[in-house]
Parts: structure tokens; C-alpha cells; sequence
């Protein structure tokens, strides 16, 4: 017989509620999220002082850039980032470093990040046209597909002659296209600051540059296809954008010719 007071059941099992369970697990992610973020500093700052002349005290922002350079050649993004981040601490401002984070972060997929380098690279440079294809790229990974046009169209601008951010544009360009998107360059007002309606009418001059490359581009097109009414009509809606290219009347003289 039992003794007198107690019951023949076993006694349960204590059970946490389900809520307090999943709290307790969380921290422990986080608790060991944080000590892998801290393991990881670490590292890389070991290894900036194993490869930096100097090491991270005595280095120089170039050190740091070069070191960095090496880093995103090879794949090691977060040390990448951290040595661009380390130059930018000896050498504020800088637009190549700010433009070679933004590169960093936009391989790892931190788009505001990227953007925000490629932001900082625009305002320190304005005429750089790899910064402006930073923001492209940044901007396209955030989905802003007709705002990532528009820096890609206004990097096009600065370097004509470069095939990938000609290839950027007409894939955007595309897409616009198809998902019936709008490029529209809000109007100017009077409240606006001269900077912003600077900033907006250097957006429509660069938007106009790339229709007249596009147009061009399909005239010289329609001229090696010896389909020259079509080349005629292509580079005569170039010219009425951009009337004084004496290329498009040399090229449209041509295709008269033909």
C-alpha cells in the first residue's frame, strides 16, 4: 500500500509554455549569432594584420583599398567590406572606396547598403560614370527597375561607349516595356532646391542622350540590313532630339544615298 498522503500515479513532468520555449530558443540564436559575428571580426581583423603593411594601425587607405581589391577578387566579400570600411575610416569620403563597397555589398545581396555606398560615390563625384552604374545595379537588386534605368541611362550618358551599361539599358528598357512600367521625371516647382531641379534636368538631358543612342543604334542597324527608308527615318528621330550631331546627318546623308 502506498503511504498515507500519496497518490499510486507518478508524478508529470514539468513542461515550459509553448511561448516561453520558443523565447528561450531565440536568445540562444541570437547569443550564438552574436558570438559567430564577433568570431568572425576577429578573423578578419587578424588577417588585416597578417596582410596589411603596417597592419590595421599602420596601413594606409591604399593598403586597405588593395588589400580589399584582393579580397573581392577572390570571393571573401565580408573582408572585403571590412577592409574598404577600414580605408574609408583613414581616407573619409573617398568615391573609389564607396564605389567598391557598394560592389561588395551588392555580390552579397545587401541592396540598401550598396545603394547607400553608391549614393555617397554620386554626390562626391557626380561625373563618374561607374557610380552611377553602381546605383544602377543597386537600385535594379531593390526591384526600383525604372529608377535603376534612369542611373544607368544617365552612367551611359557620361560613357557612351560602354557595351555593358548599353546592354543594362535595353534589358531595363525591356522590362519597362513589358510590365507597362512609366519613366516619368516629376515636374519641376518652385519649392523644389536648385540642387534637386539641377539633379532633374541633368536626369531628362541624360534620358534624351539615350533615346538618341538607341535610335541611332537601330538606324546603323537598319543601314547594314540595307533597309535604308527605315535607316532615314531612324536617324531623322534622332536628329530632332539632338540637332546638332553632325554624326546622325552624316549618317542619315548616307542612307539617302544608298
Amino acid at each position: 500500500p502506498s503511504p498515507p498522503g500519496q497518490s499510486h500515479s507518478q508524478p508529470s513532468s514539468f513542461a515550459l509554455p509553448a511561448w516561453i520555449a520558443l523565447a528561450c530558443f531565440q536568445q540562444h540564436l541570437q547569443t550564438q549569432h552574436r558570438a559567430g559575428v564577433m568570431a568572425t571580426k576577429a578573423a578578419i581583423e587578424d588577417v588585416a594584420d597578417a596582410l596589411l603593411p603596417g597592419g590595421k594601425a599602420g596601413s594606409s587607405a591604399d593598403d586597405c583599398k588593395d588589400l580589399g581589391n584582393s579580397m573581392l577578387a577572390a570571393g571573401k566579400l565580408e573582408d572585403a567590406v571590412w577592409l574598404y570600411s577600414l580605408a574609408l575610416e583613414k581616407r573619409p569620403g573617398c568615391h573609389t572606396l564607396h564605389s567598391n563597397r557598394s560592389a561588395a555589398y551588392a555580390r552579397m545581396g545587401y541592396w540598401p547598403e550598396a545603394l547607400a555606398d553608391a549614393d555617397n560615390c554620386v554626390k562626391t563625384n557626380p561625373e563618374w560614370a561607374r557610380g552611377h552604374g553602381r546605383r544602377g545595379a543597386a537600385l535594379e537588386g531593390l526591384k526600383r527597375i525604372v529608377d535603376a534605368k534612369q542611373a544607368y541611362t544617365r552612367a551611359l550618358a557620361l560613357e557612351p561607349e560602354n557595351e555593358n551599361t548599353k546592354k543594362a539599358v535595353a534589358a531595363l528598357e525591356a522590362q519597362i516595356e513589358a510590365e507597362g512600367l512609366q519613366a516619368q521625371v516629376p515636374e519641376e516647382s518652385p519649392a523644389d532646391s536648385e540642387e534637386a531641379q539641377q539633379a532633374r534636368k541633368e536626369a531628362k538631358a541624360a534620358a534624351a542622350t539615350a533615346e538618341v543612342e538607341r535610335l541611332k543604334g537601330k538606324g546603323n542597324k537598319a543601314f547594314a540590313a540595307s533597309n535604308f527608308e527605315d535607316a532615314v527615318a531612324f536617324f531623322g528621330d534622332a536628329i530632332a532630339l539632338d540637332k546638332g550631331n553632325h554624326v546622325l546627318y552624316s549618317n542619315r546623308s548616307a542612307a539617302y544615298c544608298a
